[in-house]
Order: C-alpha cells, then sequence, then structure tokens
C-alpha cells in the first residue's frame, strides 16, 4: 500500500506524459498537474494489463503447437514460465491501480484502453490465421522491450526518488521479469524464422510493421486521460477542447512511447532488424494521435 505521504506524488515524470508538451499544461494548477500526472500513470499500467491479458495469453497457446517448438522441453517451459510471470503482472498492475484509485476500478480493470469490439474481433482473427505466427511474435517481442524501457526510465530517471515509490517498486519487479521475456521471445524468432518461407516471411514483415505502428500511435486512450481530468475538475471544461486538439497535433516522436524507438532502448528489437531487414520499423511515419 502507498505511504500516505505518497498519496500527492506523481506517478510519472512530467516529459512522459501528453499534455506536458502543449501549451495548455502551463494554464493548469499544480493540483490539475498533480491528477492528471496520476491519471496518465494509471493508464500506462492498463496497457501493461491489455498487453499481457489479451495479445500474450492469446498468442502462447499457438506457440506452444508449432511445430518447431512443440517438441522443445526447454521451450515449452520457458512458455509456461512467460505466462506464470504476466499473470502475475497484471494481478499486481490491477492491484496498484485498484488500491490508487478504488473509484475508477471497482466497476473496470481497464477504464481508458478498453478494446472496441472491432478491434477484438480483428485480434481474434489474426491469432487464428495461419502463417501469421511469426509476425505476431514480433510483436510480443518488440512490446515486451517496449515495456522494459518504459520501465527502464521510469526507475532510471534522474528524478525517481520524487515520484510515488511503490510505482517505481511495481515497475522494478516488472523489469526484472520482462528482461529475461525479452530474451525467450528472442529464440523463439530465430527458431520460426530458420523455417518460415520466403513470400509468408514477407506478409509477417507487413504485418509487424503495420501493427507496431498503430500500437505506438496512442489513440483513444490518451484522449480518455483527459476527459477523466475534466470530469474531476469541472473548472477546466473550457480548456478541454484545446487540450485534446493539441495533443492530437504533437509530433509523433515526441508522443511517449515513440521516442523511445532508438537503437540504446531497444537493442534486441534492432539486432533483429539487421538481421531481418524486410521487419525494419522507422518513427518518421508513424501516425499521430487521433
Amino acid at each position: 500500500m502507498a505511504r500516505p505521504s505518497e498519496i500527492q506524488r506523481m506517478l510519472v515524470p512530467e516529459e512522459f506524459t501528453h499534455l506536458y508538451h502543449t501549451s495548455c499544461y502551463s494554464l493548469l494548477s499544480e493540483d490539475q498537474r498533480l491528477k492528471y500526472n496520476q491519471l496518465y500513470g494509471l493508464r500506462i499500467n492498463e496497457q501493461f494489463i491489455q498487453f499481457e491479458e489479451v495479445f500474450i495469453k492469446g498468442l502462447m497457446p499457438r506457440l506452444k503447437r508449432h511445430s518447431t517448438l512443440k517438441d522443445n522441453p526447454r521451450m515449452l517451459a520457458d512458455i509456461e514460465s512467460v505466462l506464470r510471470d504476466e499473470e502475475q503482472h497484471s494481478l499486481m498492475f490491477a492491484g496498484f491501480n485498484q488500491e490508487t484509485r478504488p473509484d475508477l476500478y471497482d466497476q473496470s480493470r481497464n477504464p481508458f484502453t478498453r478494446l472496441s469490439t472491432v478491434e477484438h474481433s480483428l485480434l481474434r482473427i489474426l491469432l487464428a490465421t495461419p502463417g501469421l505466427l511469426s509476425g505476431l511474435l514480433w510483436l510480443m517481442l518488440a512490446m515486451e522491450e517496449l515495456t522494459t524501457a518504459i520501465s527502464s526510465e521510469l526507475i532510471s530517471h534522474p528524478r525517481s526518488g520524487e515520484l510515488n515509490q511503490a510505482f517505481i517498486a511495481l515497475h522494478q519487479r516488472h523489469l526484472h521479469d520482462e528482461q529475461r521475456h525479452v530474451g525467450i521471445d528472442m529464440k523463439m524468432i530465430l527458431n520460426l524464422q530458420e523455417h518460415i518461407p520466403a513470400a509468408v516471411n514477407k506478409i509477417n514483415a507487413v504485418l509487424f510493421r503495420n501493427g507496431f505502428r498503430n500500437i505506438l500511435r496512442p489513440r483513444r486512450s490518451t484522449i480518455h486521460v483527459i476527459r477523466q481530468l475534466v470530469q474531476e475538475e469541472p473548472g477546466l471544461n473550457h480548456l478541454a477542447q484545446n487540450m485534446i486538439d493539441e495533443i492530437r497535433a504533437l509530433d509523433p516522436h515526441i508522443a511517449f512511447p515513440a521516442n523511445l524507438i532508438k537503437l540504446d532502448k531497444l537493442p534486441v528489437l534492432h539486432g533483429l532488424f539487421n538481421r531481418y531487414p524486410d521487419y525494419r520499423l522507422t518513427t518518421s511515419n508513424i501516425p499521430a494521435i487521433n
């Protein structure tokens, strides 16, 4: 449980948030900035839960049945260990959010990041389509390494000592496990890439590039945070549309976490890009927030 002295602490460095990079941010009071920051941090936890609950748990059973993995006891044991870790991660992130804002999380674990019916349907189709396992596995590795970069940036930030320490400890635990997961993901990718036909590989590369760009685009959840802030701070109602418009107009390279797609932040992914250039992604055409 967060100590009373930490209730009034921010969860993430201000520059991690989108509103910080807009002119509207200077018009917020200190209390309003704190509330926005905390909502934004809870949203990050939600995104981690969504990735682990919806994507990883949907993909792992397919990996266990894949012809190149199903007879490899060590790889199957690694997959099971990842599933156990992810279950614990989801519980700890959800527990923090529930404890921090029970009024928001009593009814839902993801008030900011709920997938639409169309998105759920599309994911089910992708997971059920033969031949797309490699592209989905690349997405899993990219997202797991990106979440390690996010947690690492939080922990190593010069002002991390000023943030909520329960939140920092949460991400320290997450970082330790996810670094191991990235290594497991890489081994599985190398295994699958040895057996994938060239034409199918190109299709998977397109799936990965388009899917990862879409994941990096903050989209609705960013706007949901603003709307929740205004709901809790009615005095900001006159600024609501300006805040949303300015966030949508942000340079995609500023919008966290797309600014972490760098060699030093994601070395495993970039190493795989060098080996399999069809999968290479640049931030030059990451779409803006909508």
